[in-house]
């Protein structure tokens, strides 16, 4: 019988991926302070002010799109449930823009609050890449199984 855990993962990824947008991601060090990538900039006036909202727009456009297929490639994922090498080519995907989260946020602005704890946003990143890789050992594991039961007919 095929076991179906890795469904379970994928939909757990799906879930804890879209908390980070509700917590603080990551912070980019400014001369004031910390600014959350949510946040604005302050002081922004004339021709200069234009061009950092401009930028500002594409920084939020691509953030919003790289979450985006955070949440939507474990989603198609669980619906290719037939194909399981393209399901794991999928969840291979999802654990390289995971680990470019990661990466991206620690570079970007420490992953740390104001006590210095860790944030939320990077422990749930670092909770779905286990995940994640779980789902990626289950569909191998099923691989394994549906060839040794070819190898028997």
């Amino acid at each position: 019988m095929i076991q179906r855990k890795q469904t379970l993962y994928l939909l757990l990824v799906t879930i804890l991926v879209t908390l980070p947008l509700i917590f603080s991601f990551a912070r980019i060090p400014l001369l004031d302070g910390f600014r959350s990538l949510s946040g604005g900039a302050t002081g922004e006036t004339g021709e200069a002010g234009h061009l950092a909202r401009f930028y500002k727009l594409l920084d939020t456009a691509a953030l919003t799109a790289w979450c985006g297929f955070m949440i939507v490639l474990p989603v198609i994922a669980i619906l290719a449930y037939k194909k399981r090498r393209l399901q794991r080519r999928l969840c291979i995907a999802e654990t390289a823009l995971l680990l470019a989260a990661i990466l991206f946020g620690w570079i970007a602005g420490p992953y740390r609050t104001a006590e210095g704890l860790l944030s939320p946003g990077f422990i749930l990143l670092a909770a779905c890449t286990l995940l994640v890789l779980l789902a990626i050992r289950g569909i191998n594991k099923d691989i394994n199984l549906l060839k040794s039961y070819d190898r028997i007919r």
